[in-house]
């Protein structure tokens, strides 16, 4: 069979595009065939403390309350998350790097105010410890949760351990 010469750059180029997509695809498969493709990064992310401090606390006085995120591994986690809702019974004053990191920032309004905080270098196998402040407005205790999520591309292996909820007490 004789074979034609092309002449139409147009063609030509809608062939080399064509021929660009498959070439990508035969050296995907050929990379997977090796076992040369990228693995999922994982870590163990955990909120291993929450607590607040007095507990119970007088209506109108403030509580400190402390975090201590852990990377259990096992790989850097560098730009997680952690987000806390705060509880309804306190307001967090919008203060940042004196009420609450100045890598955090807050939310909502009281009653449903949120700190979501980045933790911008979090090594395996490092615990990192923050605090925030927050003044009593209502009696009661009703809950507050911390939760820590992986950055993007990380998957966490372990969601049983990515949160803590406590109740701190507001008393008359």
């Amino acid at each position: 069979m004789p074979t034609r010469q092309i002449h139409d750059p147009l063609l030509r180029s809608s062939m080399f595009v064509r021929a660009a997509r498959y070439g990508a695809a035969l050296l995907l498969l050929a990379s997977a065939a090796l076992g040369t493709e990228a693995q999922a990064q994982t870590a163990d992310l955990q909120v291993s403390e929450y607590s607040a401090d007095p507990s119970p606390v007088g209506r109108g006085g403030t509580a400190t309350f402390t975090i201590r995120a852990t990377n259990n591994g096992a790989a850097n986690a560098n730009g997680a998350t952690v987000t806390i809702a705060v509880s309804p019974a306190f307001e967090v004053l919008n203060n940042p790097g004196t009420a609450f990191p100045a890598n955090c920032a807050l939310s909502g309004a009281v009653g449903t105010q949120q700190l979501l905080c980045t933790l911008a270098s979090f090594a395996n196998g490092a615990d990192l410890t923050f605090t925030y402040q927050a003044v009593a407005r209502v009696i009661g205790s009703p809950a507050t949760r911390s939760t820590i999520a992986p950055p993007a591309g990380v998957t966490g292996t372990n969601p049983a351990n990515d949160f803590l909820e406590i109740n701190p007490s507001v008393q008359s």
